[in-house]
């Protein structure tokens, strides 16, 4: 193991790297710069500032904010002072944000913008661990603290002392949080640094949620591995970033990967490498699965791009492809000091020190997932063949994963939008898609005497399901309960069945619950209209 905790390996190269760059992001429209001296400082300060405000050891912190260096900065704080750094998408609504802060009893949470910190207040009152709400700033100057009552306290944090708690979308439920620990970061760094030949002098792109496993993983290999961790500005911007800062590598997931073929799909293979930037190793795709035609794509145009595996509950990538290995269609082979098997009923049982502690105050959760002997259900069904490269073919769960790499619960917004009196039936799509589509059925009983009541003329309930005025109704409804969810919830497009789902057409389960793989290839056609252009 490289060090006992995540400071350790970042002090380590503050020593040796000094004021070469650590951290880079755009303000002001030029790119600025902090070294691993100038890092270390501004962590310490944000440190010594929580202490002042009674944090102890084992205190949760919510980190509410988009991808910036603010957020690593402050998560390094937290975790210095043996604190649990507690992510919340950006996109969050009050009421998600409320709930992950108060399941994980944070007694302080730091926020980006007015919008979030307004988010907060409004649910301030169903917060009572809730002490303060910190707003981040760019302001990185002031003089150089005493720094050494900071890194005293560091020595003292173990391996296995929790470092974050990492809340997943459930199928049925709440969120669950998975609690991972110093160990299971370090082990992934480790890992990563024997895979892949990366260390100062080379610069990645960062365009991922931090709150999301995969782009907090590379936070941490990169201040174990002290190459330079670049801050893209959004994903909208991901382009022209890449232009101007030409990196060595970066990370990304499939949907961003898609938009980029449809860009050059036309283009020659030189202009495709130059709008790469010239000099990029490989990307490293993640958080969804990538189509095999993409990656082929454009590796015949000179950009390799190497597809990962793992789960927040495996701290991110567990299987990997490298420069040396890979082989398109798979998520490579299993990275250093993890064991992977096959269960009988095909799904993959993965092993090691990067697996999570359990679920946060959730032991039923935990003993359905990870075995007395330490072997954790991914809930995806795979096979591995000869030469150690995983192929996954399907998945067991219910999660549904966007092309953007988001997981969402779909049974939560399908019984959210079933409240909707017009409403039957609700199946929710958009695995492996860009957004979210909604097959939908209506209520007999409640949309004939809407009809009736407001002279919808109608021969047969088959017509007034395709009645123009039946449709504005279901639409305007949705985009009502659209307002309440995060953006990445939402239900884009829909389309409303002639009938509604049964036992006889095999769409229900004797317990009437929605067989929704069944209904997503029979409605395949339908299914696909709503992701062209145009519908």
């Amino acid at each position: 193991m490289l060090k006992h905790n995540l400071l350790e390996p970042f002090l380590g190269n503050v020593e040796k790297l000094g004021d070469q760059p650590c951290l880079q992001y755009k303000k002001d429209g030029s790119w600025k710069s902090l070294s691993w001296t100038e890092t270390e400082k501004i962590v310490g300060r944000i440190a010594l500032g929580l202490k002042t405000l009674e944090f102890k050891k084992g205190d949760r912190v919510g980190l509410f904010s988009s991808t910036r260096a603010e957020w690593t900065l402050c998560d390094l704080a937290v975790l210095s002072l043996g604190g649990v750094t507690v992510p919340i998408y950006p996109s969050n609504t009050a009421e998600q944000a409320a709930f992950i802060l108060r399941n994980s009893g944070a007694g302080f949470v730091f926020v980006e913008t007015k919008g979030q910190f307004e988010k907060i207040a409004l649910m301030k009152k169903d917060l009572p661990d809730l002490k303060k709400v910190i707003l981040m700033t760019e302001d990185f100057g002031g003089e150089r603290e005493d720094l050494r009552p900071w890194r005293q306290g560091i020595k003292e944090i173990r391996p296995d002392d929790p470092a974050t708690i990492v809340y997943t979308s459930g199928t049925t439920g709440p969120p669950k949080g998975a609690v991972l620990n110093h160990a299971n970061f370090i082990s992934d760094a480790e890992a990563l640094i024997e895979r892949f030949d990366f260390g100062p002098g080379d610069l990645c792109l960062l365009c991922l949620p931090l709150a999301h496993i995969f782009a907090r993983a590379m936070q941490f290999w990169q201040l174990a591995a002290g190459y330079t961790q670049i801050y893209a500005e959004s994903l909208e911007k991901l382009f022209e970033n890449i232009r101007e800062t030409r990196p060595h590598f970066f990370s990304t997931v499939p949907r961003v990967l898609e938009k980029i073929r449809e860009r050059l799909r036309d283009q020659p293979p030189e202009v495709i490498r130059a709008a790469f930037g010239g000099r990029l190793r490989f990307a490293i795709s993640g958080g969804a699965p990538l189509a095999k035609e993409i990656a082929e794509f454009l590796y015949g145009a000179g950009v390799l791009i190497l597809e990962g595996y793992g789960l927040t509950e495996t701290t991110a990538g567990i299987f990997i492809n490298s420069e040396k290995k890979f082989k398109f269609g798979t998520v490579g082979t299993a990275l250093y000091g993890m064991e992977a098997k096959i269960a009988e009923d095909g799904e993959v049982l993965v092993r090691g020190p990067m697996v999570f502690q359990g679920y946060y105050k959730d032991p039923e959760a935990t003993e359905a997932v990870l075995t007395k002997e330490g072997w954790f259900g991914t809930g995806d069904v795979g096979e591995i063949d000869g030469e150690g490269f995983l192929k996954i073919t399907d998945r067991k769960k219910d999660i549904i994963i966007t092309s953007a790499g988001k997981n969402i619960a779909p049974q939560n917004i399908e019984n959210f939008l079933k409240t909707i009196p017009w409403i039957s039936q609700v199946v929710v799509h958009g695995d492996r898609r860009n957004y979210l589509t909604a097959l939908v059925t209506l209520n007999r009983e409640a949309v004939e005497p809407y009809a009736r009541a407001n002279q919808i003329a109608f021969g047969d309930f088959k017509e007034l399901v395709r009645h123009p005025k039946i449709f504005e109704l279901v639409q305007k409804a949705i985009e009502e309960k659209n307002k309440t969810l995060a953006s990445f919830e939402t239900i884009k497009k829909f389309a409303i069945l002639e009938n509604d789902f049964s036992q006889e057409a095999g769409e229900l389960t004797p317990t009437l619950k929605v067989r929704r793989k069944f209904v997503s290839e029979k409605y395949k056609e339908v299914l696909d209209r709503l992701y062209q252009e145009g519908n």
